[in-house]
């Protein structure tokens, strides 16, 4: 009995001194830093003069091929998330009160983050994303973008100490149609000969781009755009549509307005284009005349 009791006292004493000892240790360690890059151009939130405002409760997933320490709870992490706390530029690593280099000294440290924080499946090296594209979209407002389909990424590596930047580009393309008419319309169809839509999309990454897409299924040969509610279109000034694409090249390409069950028109025809991740396509249209071949409008997103 003596010497169980003294076993449990020697135990205790040196939990409390290897605790003590690597609490001291991280005492010396250096806080991982994280800074977020506002310059964005298009996104699913509001814009400012081509400027992304975040929200506050925004929730960006970012994964480390290596471990990070907490004082918290003592245990090391490698996926976490930050959450934008306030209107300001303050974010918070959601959890925990802070993350810590640890004393392991990797040459390098590789992340990728994603936001929103979505239901997709990140690879072992941190290089491909796989993820879906819905053959059905809703936009919620017929003014404001905010297309809860888009997806963005950022891969970053850097060395031990240094400040980790994140600088979003988007995984798909985007399409915003700009029409202008006097009609009221319900619904948008992106029609092809061609599968534009996926379930299953591996999107690979380098030098912090999508370099290669692989559609692992036959996928969708139309994307529907559904409005929340009936547009009313003006013949003196656009309004803007978005959809959003894969990196597809189509051979042939039809924008279809329904203006209700069985009322519809066929608006434009392209006859062979290639969508790029991250860049956005502009067509601008009138209800007033087909469009045969139809020319576009390109920039980055960001």
């Amino acid at each position: 009995m003596k010497k169980e009791i003294l076993y449990i006292i020697f135990s205790l004493i040196l939990f409390n001194s290897c605790d003590r000892e690597t609490f001291e240790e991280n005492e010396n360690l250096q806080k991982l830093e994280i800074n977020i890059n506002n310059n964005l151009a298009d996104t699913r939130l509001e814009l400012t003069q081509g400027t992304f405002n975040w929200e506050t409760n925004d929730t960006i997933n970012i994964i480390c091929d290596d471990s990070f320490f907490t004082l918290d709870n003592r245990e090391e992490v490698k996926n976490f998330d930050i959450v934008k706390i306030s209107v300001k530029d303050e974010w918070k690593i959601n959890e925990y009160n802070d993350l810590y280099w640890t004393n392991k000294k990797s040459a390098t440290y590789q992340f990728i983050a994603i936001y929103p924080k979505k239901e997709v499946i990140i690879d072992k090296t941190l290089k491909t994303i796989k993820a879906s594209l819905p053959n059905n979209q809703v936009q919620l407002n017929d003014s404001v973008y905010k297309n809860q389909y888009d997806l963005l990424f950022s891969f970053n590596e850097i060395k031990r100490l240094e400040k980790l930047s994140i600088n979003f580009n988007s995984v798909f393309s985007l399409l915003e149609l700009k029409i202008k008419g006097n009609d009221s319309i319900k619904n948008i169809r992106f029609e092809s000969d061609q599968s534009i839509a996926y379930d299953n999309i591996d999107f690979v990454i380098k030098d912090n781009k999508i370099n290669e897409i692989k559609y692992n299924d036959e996928g969708y040969k139309y994307i529907d755009l559904n409005l929340e509610k009936p547009v009313q279109l003006n013949s003196k000034e656009y309004k803007s549509f978005y959809i959003i694409l894969t990196g597809s090249i189509y051979w042939k390409g039809t924008i279809i307005l329904n203006y209700g069950e069985t009322n519809k028109k066929n608006l434009a025809v392209l006859k062979s284009k290639n969508f790029e991740a991250n860049k956005k396509y502009i067509l601008e249209l009138n209800t007033k005349s087909f469009i045969d071949d139809i020319g576009f409008q390109e920039e980055l997103i960001n």
